[in-house]
């Protein structure tokens, strides 16, 4: 029995990184056939990440992770289909249900060889039961992973979540700020939201706060994203609230500690990373707090280098603002 645990433990850890493999490798093929594209992949803190202007790829050492993480967005630079929600769920289903098919064939594979018997009588080979509890981990994922497809798009689409995705097609595809139904949490028709929920559905509120300046309104939402990622560790999807905390706390509430802790989880990525939005958020914290005013004018022109490629509509158009304000409080210091 103890033989059993531990081969089932080891195979069952071993099948979340061989799916997520696949998962990297579908973004890398089929997604991109879709409209999507593969902005990077980190392995244990590994980072390989993609320069899209040059379609090259370039390698990074962020903090050390367990995870093996991707992070996959819509090609801006192909059409952008009006039913962009459709797309982004055509992608997830069919990713879904690849898994799937992937798991039955290897449990069909390794019951065809016996692999019930040898399971339940923990019998045969270290490297046929390897095998079997393999094909075990992997299926019990990938029927997780289609859980959690059908609870995001058929309950939370309902919720705060859904609106927020919504939402986040919207941005992605250039509309303004004002139609996509921007307000307090408080003010939408969503009953028991959760903290997760909120954080996400702040990147884009807090980009409505800005834009129309009112910096006043942002505390709340600055205070629960400081809430969600207290004792949490850096993954890529939160990167985005890493970066309003940062440019936040460089601004608005100067504050040092913050604003270093922040960038700390960061800064490699942000170093790294082309995108106007990148080195903007380090010009702010180098103009803020580090009050160096000649390497924040430095960010400063790579971000409007860079700008022109940025994204697309309300969200360029707010990098354009951001980078606009900062360039007269360096000229203010003679920078």
């Amino acid at each position: 029995m103890h033989r059993l645990f531990v081969i089932a433990t080891a195979l069952l850890l071993i099948s979340v990184y061989a799916k997520e493999l696949v998962s990297v490798l579908w973004s890398l093929t089929v997604a991109r056939l879709l409209g999507f594209y593969c902005k990077q992949v980190s392995f244990f803190g590994h980072t390989v990440y993609r320069n899209k202007r040059s379609d090259s790829w370039h390698t990074r050492r962020d903090k050390p992770s367990p995870l093996i993480q991707e992070l996959t967005l819509i090609d801006l630079e192909k059409q952008v289909p009006d039913d962009i929600d459709s797309k982004d769920s055509l992608n997830s289903l069919l990713k879904a249900l690849f898994n799937l098919c992937l798991s039955a064939g290897l449990i069909f594979w390794r019951l065809k060889s016996g692999g019930a018997e040898r399971v339940l009588h923990s019998k045969g080979s270290l490297a046929e039961l390897f095998l079997d509890w393999f094909a075990i981990g992997y299926t019990f994922h990938s029927l997780v992973s289609l859980g959690i497809f059908i609870y995001v798009y058929f309950v939370m689409s309902r919720r705060l979540m859904g609106h927020t995705m919504r939402a986040v097609n919207k941005l992605r595809a250039g509309y303004p700020f004002e139609d996509m139904e921007l307000k307090p949490v408080r003010d939408l028709p969503y009953k028991n939201t959760t903290l997760v929920e909120r954080t996400q559905y702040y990147q884009l509120y807090l980009c409505l706060l800005e834009s129309s300046g009112r910096p006043e309104d942002m505390r709340e939402p600055i205070g629960e994203i400081v809430q969600y990622l207290s004792g949490k560790s850096f993954i890529i999807q939160n990167m985005g609230l890493y970066c309003w905390l940062v440019y936040y706390f460089s601004r608005y509430e100067l504050d040092p500690q913050s604003a270093g802790y922040y960038l700390g989880q960061i800064r490699a990525a942000l170093e790294a990373d082309g995108d106007a939005n990148s080195k903007r958020v380090l010009a702010y914290y180098t103009f803020g707090i580090e009050q160096d005013y000649v390497r924040a004018r430095s960010y400063w022109q790579q971000a409007m280098n860079t700008i022109d490629e940025f994204s697309l509509g309300a969200e360029r158009e707010l990098e354009r603002k951001m980078l606009r304000e900062l360039d007269e409080f360096l000229k203010k210091q003679g920078a």
